[in-house]
C-alpha cells in the first residue's frame, strides 16, 4: 500500500485542519503523520491513523534545534521512502521541504 506523510509543527494544526483529509485517505492509504508532540497514542485515536512520529519541530526561530530538526527530518524521510509529502504549516514546511 502507498505511503502518505504529512508534516505538521503542532498536534492542533492536525486536527483542525487535516483531520477529515487523513480519514479519507486512510481508506486507500497508509497514513504517517510527522509532529512535535508527547501524546503520541491519544493523536492516533484522535485522527484514526496508522503511525505518528515524533520529531522535534520547534515553532519559533532557533537556529541550532532546527538544524537538528533538519537532519533528523532527512533521515526520517530517507528511511520511510514515502510516496508522498504534504506539510501545513510554515515551519513543518520549510523542514520538509
Amino acid at each position: 500500500m502507498k505511503k502518505i506523510c504529512f508534516v505538521v509543527s503542532s498536534p492542533a494544526t492536525a486536527q483542525a485542519f487535516l483531520k477529515g483529509p487523513m480519514q479519507v485517505l486512510a481508506q486507500y492509504y497508509t497514513i504517517h503523520l510527522v509532529v512535535n508532540a508527547k501524546n503520541v497514542e491519544q493523536i492516533k485515536q484522535e485522527l484514526s491513523i496508522e503511525a505518528v512520529h515524533v520529531l522535534p519541530i520547534e515553532r519559533g526561530i532557533n537556529p541550532i534545534k532546527d538544524l537538528f530538526c533538519l537532519f533528523a527530518m532527512i533521515r526520517f524521510l530517507h528511511d520511510k521512502e514515502f510516496d508522498a509529502l504534504h506539510s501545513v504549516s510554515p515551519k513543518a514546511g520549510l523542514m520538509a521541504m
